[in-house]
């Protein structure tokens, strides 16, 4: 199975999506399922995994509801403050829309041709105040 691993859904605003400048005015619009099903229909993909392009929980619970909704879109890869007060909340709402998902990556663990990719540790980290705690 082809997937296509990293793109991004939105609905567009300026005061959202700040970061998509004047300069990008090829994405300055929405961009939801049927436009990436189309673009990709030909070349094989068979499904996606959408990653979430601003940082809430709210975009997050929004890209798992396309998901439950689209059986095009096999993943998602959210977002949570992992430093907020909320944090054990927040997992907790959005572990109960994967049931099947806890179990998967335990499968997924075991496997020796499987990796764990964090990211934005170095492109978000605060160079001046590091700290391992």
């Amino acid at each position: 199975m082809k997937i296509e691993a990293h793109h991004h859904f939105w609905r567009y605003s300026a005061r959202e999506y700040g970061w998509i400048d004047e300069t990008m005015s090829a994405i300055r619009r929405d961009f939801l399922h049927a436009d990436l099903e189309k673009e990709t229909r030909g070349i094989g993909i068979e499904g996606v995994i959408s990653v979430q392009a601003r940082q809430t929980v709210n975009e997050t619970r929004w890209l798992l509801e396309l998901a439950a909704e689209n059986s095009f879109i096999k993943g998602v890869l959210g977002w949570v403050s992992l430093t907020t007060t909320d944090v054990k909340d927040d997992l907790g709402l959005l572990a109960n829309r994967l049931v099947p998902w806890s179990r998967q990556v335990a499968e997924l663990a075991g496997m020796e041709n499987v990796f764990c990719r964090v990211s934005g540790l170095v492109t978000e980290a605060d160079f001046q105040h590091w700290t391992q705690g």
